[in-house]
């Protein structure tokens, strides 16, 4: 990481250099949009969406300033991003303080009202799930597990699996020690080694779990959304979540699907538990106005 004030010009250049394998010039054109990457497979071998460069890119631009890339294949690539800077340079500030920390608009868990904590406030649908139920989250960036975990730990236990292999190795010792079988599995698509879509197929058949006994719901980025939607489901998804999600209606989905299983048996329709999470779904998308 370097950094350079041009005083005449009242700008400050910082510039971040790695010795990786280099980005082509057609992946130059493309990796500033919106879930873009160099690597589009189903099991690339790196973490990520393809949206913290547009994200970057957005926040430079807002601040009048830009972001830019000089790359070469073989020989790594330079980001630099450049922002008005009038005067002399400060020094920065560390925040040590565990509220600058958690930011204004966090709380901690323990400090959660006590209506947040139950889960079913706000119009949510209330869980007739017996127990505390056991979600399995798959996926292999580390930042998407936190967000299961924070959106989902006041009533449900989180078990993680960063990948696709761990997961059915999870699943295996799950069969094979008579442990306790997770009730959901949160799955994420685009993994290192095995893809969302493997894992899913896996599940169906080598443990032949039905989906009334184990629901799976996809949740990933991979576009186009349609297409992979529907591979989804032919592989066995009971649901699908397409990031960026909204919290309200992933939690509004694990709990239909909770409660389906729960409500789901030789005599009982699951029509009205259906019914009851998309009333549920449709008036959280409404409230963040999402739809018009």
């Amino acid at each position: 990481v370097s950094a350079r004030h041009l005083s005449d010009q009242k700008l400050l250049e910082i510039d971040i250099t790695d010795t990786g394998k280099g980005i082509s010039e057609e992946g130059q054109k493309r990796i500033f949009q919106p879930f873009q990457q160099e690597n589009e497979g189903d099991m690339r071998s790196f973490q990520g969406i393809g949206l913290g460069l547009s994200v970057c890119k957005g926040i430079a631009e807002l601040h009048r300033g830009s972001l830019r890339v000089s790359s070469k294949l073989d020989q790594g690539s330079t980001f630099t991003l450049t922002v008005p800077c009038e005067g002399d340079l400060g020094h920065g500030m560390t925040l040590t303080k565990e509220q600058d920390v958690y930011g204004a608009g966090q709380q901690k868990k323990d400090e959660m009202p006590a209506a947040q904590k139950a889960g079913t406030a706000n119009g949510e649908t209330e869980l007739v799930f017996d127990g505390t139920p056991l979600i399995l989250s798959v996926d292999d960036d580390e930042v998407n597990q936190e967000v299961m975990q924070s959106s989902l730990s006041d009533f449900c236990d989180v078990h993680i699996a960063m990948d696709g292999h761990e997961a059915l190795a999870f699943l295996s010792k799950v069969e094979k020690d008579g442990m306790r079988c997770p009730d959901l599995v949160l799955l994420d698509i685009q993994m290192p080694g095995m893809t969302g879509f493997e894992v899913c197929e896996n599940i169906r058949s080598s443990f032949a779990y039905k989906p009334s006994k184990l629901p799976v719901i996809m949740v990933s980025a991979k576009a186009p959304y349609e297409e992979s939607a529907i591979k989804a489901f032919d592989c066995g998804s009971t649901d699908y979540i397409c990031k960026p999600f909204n919290k309200e209606i992933l939690r509004c989905k694990v709990r239909a699907a909770l409660n389906m299983k729960a409500s789901v048996g030789p005599t009982t329709s699951a029509v009205a538990v259906t019914h009851e999470a998309l009333q549920c779904i449709h008036a959280k998308v409404e409230k963040q106005h999402l739809i018009k």
